[in-house]
C-alpha cells in the first residue's frame, strides 16, 4: 500500500495546487526526473513547498479523498510514471531512495515508518510489476483504491457458476437431522482482532505519532500520555497481561461455552517493523494460551491480515515458496497450530489458501475462510486476476455437499464482505454464492474493521428480502479509541440460528485507575432486549433497521454499543452523517452496491425532517 500511496497522496495535494492544464504531464516529467537524478527540481520543489500529508496514509485516514475528482486521474498519472520508470531500467534502490525522502518530505509518516514499510513491500511490488508487464495504471488505482472510487474499463471481471437451485433440497435440509432433538441451544464465544503488543510498556509514551505508541524505551511527556496497565485509548494495542486476564475471565465467567470462534488479527498495528520470527513468536504464543485455558473446548480460528509479512500480503499459488517475498509459510504456521482442533483433511486447504472445513457434529458444520485475500492492500490481487487459492469455487462445492448432506454451516472470516476495502469483484462473488446457500447458512461471523457491526444480506432477486446475517465480533483491542470486547451468541441447536447475543466489554479509564485489580468486565447489552426485537431473523433485522430511521434513541444506543462506550468516542458524540454511516454498514454486503444504503438513507431523511 505504501508505495503508491505515498506517491499518489505526495501529489495529488500539488496537483490540486496547480492550474497548470498540462499538471498530468508536468507531474509525471518531474517524478521521473527525480527518480532519474536523486535530486529535486526547482520547479519541483515549488509544488512541493508546504505540502504536508500526516498519518494519511494510515487504512482509516484514506476514506478522507473519497469521491475527491482529481484523485483518481493523479492516481493513474503517478503510477503510471512509476511503472514507466521500472520499464526503463530503475533498480531497487532508486526506488527506495526516492519514496522514502517523498514520504517524509511532506510527513506523510514518520522517517522510520516510510522506510521500514517500504523496505517490507518494494520487493514484493517489483516483483508484480516485473511479471505482470501488462499491468496498468489504472487497474492498480481501480483496485488498491477502490475507495476513491476509481474505475478502470479494462479490468477484468470475473465471475463463478453457481448450482442451480432445486427447491426440494431445500425442504430436505428444513427437516434437518435435529428435528427429532429437544428443542435447545447452546453457546459460541467469538474473539477477535487482538493484536497482542510484546512491545507495550507501562508508562511509556500514548501520544508518539507513529502508527502505533505505548512502545517499550518511549518517555511520554507528561503523566496524561502515559501508558496505563491494561491498555490505552489511543493508537496502542494491549498488553499481554490484559490478553491473559481476557481468556481468564472468559473461562471463569461462562461455563457452558460450546465452541468458541477467533476471527482473526494477533498481531500488533506496528507495521513497519514487523518479521516472519517476531510474527511467528507472536501468534505462536497466543494459540498456546488459548489452548492452555479453554482445554477441550473447540477452538475454531482463521487468520487475520496482520498475521502475513508483510502485512496484508498473501501471496499467489505459482510463486516460489522458497522466495523471500513468499508468504506461505503464515498457512505452514496456521496449520501446525491448528491441528489440535480440526479434522487432519482440513491441512490441505489451510496449506493451500489459509481456509478450511469441519463438521462440529453431525448436521452442524463451520467453514472458516480466508478472506484477507480479497483485501484491497493485498498487492498480490494486482497479480492474480480471479478467485485466489481457488477458495470461493471450494466454498461453492462445500456448500453443495452441506445441503445435500442436510448440514447447517456457520461462515468464519476475518475481512467482511461489504467492508469498503474488500475488492468488488470479491465481494460481489461472495453475496451471490450467500444468496444461493442461505437456506443452509445459518450465520456468518468476521472482525477486522474493531466495530461492532451486524449486517444485512439482501436477496438479489427480491432486494427488500433479508436473507442472511453477519456478525462482527468488535475487537479485544483498543485501537482506537475503543474499549475491549467479545460477544457471546446464543445458537439454536436445530437450526443453528443465533437467537441472541451479548457484547461483553470494560471501560479502560477505570480499569487503570484501579491497576492493582482486574478490570471489572460487565454485560454492555444483549442484542435482543437494547433494540427490542423478538429475534435475530434477517427479516426482523431489516424491520430494525426501518426503526433506526425513525428513532433517534435507536441510533444513538447503536453508536454506544458499537464503540463499547468508549470514553473518547462517546465524548464526540454520533450526528446524522455518523448514524447514516451506521445504517448503511448495516445494509451493505458488499463494496459498490449501495441500493440499501440509499433506501435507508432517503427514509432516514424524510423521517427525521
Amino acid at each position: 500500500m505504501i508505495f503508491t500511496v505515498i506517491v499518489t497522496v505526495c501529489l495529488l495535494g500539488c496537483v490540486t495546487a496547480t492550474e497548470d492544464d498540462n499538471w498530468e504531464a508536468t507531474v509525471s516529467d518531474d517524478l521521473l526526473e527525480f527518480m532519474r537524478t536523486e535530486e529535486r527540481s526547482q520547479r519541483l520543489q515549488q509544488e512541493l513547498q508546504g505540502m504536508e500529508f500526516p498519518k494519511l496514509c494510515r487504512e482509516r485516514r484514506l476514506r478522507i479523498f473519497d469521491f475527491d475528482p482529481l484523485a483518481c486521474s493523479v492516481c493513474r498519472t503517478v503510477v503510471g510514471t512509476v511503472l514507466r520508470a521500472r520499464k526503463l531500467g530503475f533498480e531497487k534502490d532508486r526506488f527506495v531512495f526516492v519514496l522514502k525522502n517523498l514520504c517524509t518530505w511532506l510527513k506523510i509518516e514518520k522517517e522510520e515508518v516510510c522506510e521500514g514499510v517500504i523496505r517490507h513491500n518494494i520487493d514484493t511490488l517489483i516483483y508484480i510489476v516485473d511479471n505482470r508487464p501488462k499491468l496498468k495504471a489504472s487497474q492498480v488505482c481501480a483496485i488498491v483504491f477502490q475507495n476513491l472510487q476509481c474505475k478502470d474499463t479494462s479490468l477484468q471481471e470475473w465471475s463463478l457458476a453457481l448450482p442451480p437451485y432445486e427447491a426440494h433440497n431445500v425442504s430436505l435440509v428444513r427437516e434437518s437431522k435435529f428435528q427429532n432433538e429437544q428443542n435447545g441451544s447452546f453457546r459460541i464465544v467469538q474473539i477477535t482482532d487482538l493484536h497482542y503488543d510484546p512491545e507495550y510498556s507501562v508508562g511509556s509514551n500514548t501520544d508518539c505519532g507513529l502508527p502505533i505508541c505505548c512502545q517499550n524505551g518511549s518517555v511520554p511527556e507528561s503523566e496524561a500520555t502515559a501508558a496505563g496497565f491494561w491498555g490505552d485509548y489511543r493508537d496502542c494495542d494491549p498488553p499481554w497481561n490484559a490478553v491473559v486476564d481476557l481468556v481468564q475471565h472468559i473461562k471463569q465467567e461462562h461455563k457452558n461455552i460450546g465452541y468458541i470462534y477467533f476471527t482473526g488479527d494477533i498481531v500488533a498495528h506496528k507495521v513497519h517493523d514487523t518479521s516472519k520470527d517476531r510474527n511467528t513468536k507472536d501468534v505462536t504464543k497466543v494459540y498456546k494460551e488459548l489452548k492452555k485455558v479453554f482445554g477441550d473446548i473447540p477452538i475454531y480460528p482463521v487468520l487475520g491480515n496482520h498475521e502475513a509479512h508483510p502485512v496484508n500480503q498473501f501471496t499467489s499459488e505459482d510463486v516460489n515458496p522458497d522466495m523471500e517475498i513468499s508468504t506461505r509459510w503464515i498457512f505452514s504456521l496456521a496449520a501446525e497450530l491448528w491441528r489440535d482442533w480440526l479434522p487432519p483433511e482440513a491441512t490441505k486447504t489451510i496449506l493451500r489458501g489459509g481456509y478450511y472445513t469441519a463438521l462440529v457434529r453431525p448436521g452442524f458444520r463451520v467453514i472458516a475462510l480466508n478472506s484477507n485475500v480479497c483485501y484491497s492492500y493485498n498487492f498480490w490481487l494486482l497479480y492474480e486476476g480471479s478467485d485466489p487459492y481457488g477458495q470461493l469455487q471450494w466454498l461453492i462445492d462445500t456448500l453443495l455437499d452441506a445441503e445435500t448432506n442436510n448440514e447447517k454451516v456457520h461462515i468464519l472470516s476475518h475481512v467482511p464482505s461489504g467492508d469498503s476495502s474488500c475488492v468488488k469483484n470479491w465481494g460481489r462473488e461472495y453475496v451471490n454464492i450467500v444468496n444461493r446457500f442461505s437456506h443452509v447458512i445459518s450465520a456468518q461471523f468476521n472482525g477486522h474493521t474493531h466495530w461492532d457491526d451486524t449486517v444485512i444480506y439482501y436477496s438479489n432477486v427480491n432486494r427488500s428480502e433479508a436473507i442472511n446475517v453477519a456478525f462482527n465480533g468488535g475487537s479485544f483491542t483498543t485501537y482506537s479509541l475503543l474499549n475491549p470486547n467479545y460477544k457471546v451468541y446464543d445458537v439454536d441447536a436445530a437450526q443453528m440460528d443465533v437467537t441472541n447475543f451479548e457484547s461483553w466489554t470494560y471501560n479502560i479509564t477505570e480499569a487503570n485507575e484501579r491497576s492493582s485489580d482486574t478490570p471489572k468486565w460487565y454485560k454492555l447489552y444483549d442484542f435482543k432486549s437494547a433494540y427490542n426485537v423478538s429475534s435475530l431473523h434477517p427479516q426482523e433485522l431489516s424491520r430494525l433497521v426501518e426503526r433506526m430511521t425513525k428513532e433517534k434513541s435507536l441510533t444513538q444506543s447503536y453508536f454506544r454499543y458499537k464503540n463499547r462506550d468508549a470514553d473518547p468516542t462517546i465524548a464526540k458524540g454520533c450526528k446524522s452523517d455518523c448514524e447514516l454511516e451506521n445504517i448503511c454498514t448495516m445494509v451493505t454486503s458488499a463494496h459498490g452496491d449501495d441500493y440499501h444504503c440509499k433506501m435507508y438513507t432517503r427514509m432516514y431523511k424524510k423521517n427525521r425532517r
